[in-house]
């Protein structure tokens, strides 16, 4: 895990532009109030003797009459003064402490990964897992300067500027309310005045290339606190290896029989159907006997498009390798009352980006909320038994390869099965 040499000179490039047009401090009383309580948040994160905050994320997309809701995720980070954290996310453990970085996985007890955070903690574990949408990762590990700091609060609003102090009654307590804004979306982050820290936030996207023309994309964050009853010290956020052997990356980490991502591995698919938008149905029990690759999708998300054309390719690769195998893309998180609607919403999708295979409506979002769908593009490889073999969240350049292997793996697996059972019964 090497320093995203490309990642910093990006933000920095991003604050030049920002600071050319004006500093995002000093401009006004009211922008000088919020910038001033931002970094009064992130001191009290950086002197705090000790707390575990689990964050949970939905996100919430409306467009037009038409509107959804993802489940939720999480992450949780236990920290402590100077920097000394626990970051659990994904199945990985990280350890941060003394400029040091360790990494162990859930999969893996044999294996651990030692780092140096080459002076940015942050930046480490943003080049580390790219999606990083916590807002915790900036108050722990973000720069000192408040206005590097800002445009560290969420990686997909880097323009955000702080716009004024509010105060604002929950619950009949009195909260401040630093709210930040930009052309193209607005965050506002809502403190406790008991702990000093973060109680929820709210981030809004309207605009720009994270999202299609008419839609507005809503990150919404509430953060439960543990306080233990002593300090937590220095020597808590080691990590001791034992037995463990040292690796080179995360990847390492993983083991290969243990499928990609997450705790939705192992599940149990039920039987479904779903209607499509020129009227036909797909059914999984039309697919008995096949590995099924259900990718949920919609039309107003950027990376589930990209990834369209790949799932053509891989669909075109089953039928020439003639595999037990079928590609099922899903349009997912509609709103249920205006079938019509989704219909041509979905016939424009497949059109648009010349997807010649059928794609379900999930209509009432039921299908994704059964399979635990948590952010779209989400990908399943499914094994002919039902049982789900490896889940992709997003979209990579290397997705394409990714699925052949997977599909390929699940079909081995179910057939090595059933050898040994024939060898069982014989």
């Amino acid at each position: 895990m090497e320093l995203p040499t490309m990642i910093r000179q990006l933000m920095t490039f991003l604050l030049t532009l920002a600071v050319s047009s004006g500093s995002l401090l000093g401009q006004d009383s009211d922008a000088d109030a919020a910038a001033k309580a931002l970094e009064n948040l992130a001191s009290a994160y950086r002197s705090h003797p000790g707390a575990t905050v689990r964050s949970t994320l939905q996100v919430s997309v409306l467009q037009d009459d038409l509107s959804g809701n993802s489940d939720t995720r999480s992450a949780d980070f236990t920290f402590a003064g100077s920097r000394n954290a626990i970051v659990k996310i994904n199945g990985f453990d990280m350890r941060l402490s003394g400029g040091q970085v360790w990494a162990t996985h859930g999969s893996n007890d044999e294996a651990f990964v030692q780092t140096e955070d080459a002076g940015s903690p942050y930046y480490t574990l943003l080049n580390a897992f790219q999606d990083m949408p916590w807002i915790h990762l900036a108050l722990i590990f973000g720069e000192d300067d408040v206005d590097d700091l800002v445009m560290q609060l969420h990686p997909r609003a880097p323009w955000l500027r702080p716009t004024k102090l509010q105060k604002r009654m929950v619950d009949g307590v009195e909260h401040d309310c630093i709210m930040f804004t930009s052309d193209h979306s607005s965050l506002e982050l809502v403190v406790d005045p008991a702990s000093g820290l973060l109680e929820s936030a709210k981030l809004v996207i309207s605009s720009g290339q994270l999202v299609e023309a008419g839609a507005e994309v809503s990150f919404i964050y509430d953060f439960q606190y543990e306080f233990p009853k002593k300090p937590l010290e220095k020597e808590f956020f080691v990590l001791d290896p034992g037995d463990r052997k040292k690796v080179d990356s995360l990847a390492a980490l993983v083991r290969e029989d243990s499928p990609r991502t997450s705790d939705l591995v192992g599940m149990v698919v039920q039987p479904f159907e779903l209607p499509t938008s020129d009227g036909a149905v797909i059914s999984s029990a039309d697919h008995q006997g096949k590995v099924m690759v259900i990718d949920f999708c919609a039309a107003w998300c950027g990376p589930c498009a990209k990834l369209l054309p790949e799932l053509q390719k891989l669909s075109d690769w089953i039928e020439a390798e003639q595999l037990p195998a079928v590609v099922l893309p899903v349009h997912t998180w509609f709103k249920q009352d205006d079938p019509e609607r989704q219909d041509s919403i979905a016939a424009s999708f497949l059109r648009d980006h010349g997807l010649k295979i059928p794609m379900g409506l999930d209509r009432d979002s039921s299908l994704s909320q059964q399979m635990g769908v948590s952010g779209i593009p989400q990908t399943f490889v499914v094994r002919s038994d039902g049982i789900v073999w490896s889940v992709h969240q997003g979209a990579s350049e290397d997705q394409l390869k990714m699925l052949k292997d997977d599909v390929l793996a699940a079909i081995d697996v179910v057939e090595a099965d059933q050898e040994q059972k024939d060898m069982g019964d014989f």
